[in-house]
């Protein structure tokens, strides 16, 4: 049980975040208030114009394996 209650806090969670920009560099951000709660060492100047695109929007991070893909693609 007590797993299933982390992974169901740890999904709500998630639904509050956006993969997004901030201060040019990719950041993982409060969809609430638009703070970074991580940056990352990704120029977002030098991702594709689509994917600056999107991210200028935000991404809506729904689960940990969208979160991990979506890192995975940007980070590398």
């Amino acid at each position: 049980m007590e797993k299933n209650v982390k992974n169901a806090l740890f999904a709500l969670l998630l639904s509050w975040l956006v993969l997004g920009i901030h201060g040019g560099k990719l950041a993982l951000l409060d969809g609430e208030t638009g703070k970074a709660i991580e940056v990352f060492p990704v120029q977002a100047c030098l991702l594709p114009p689509a994917d600056q695109e999107s991210l200028a929007k935000g991404i809506r991070v729904g689960s940990r394996d969208a979160l991990v893909r979506l890192l995975e693609d940007f980070l590398s």
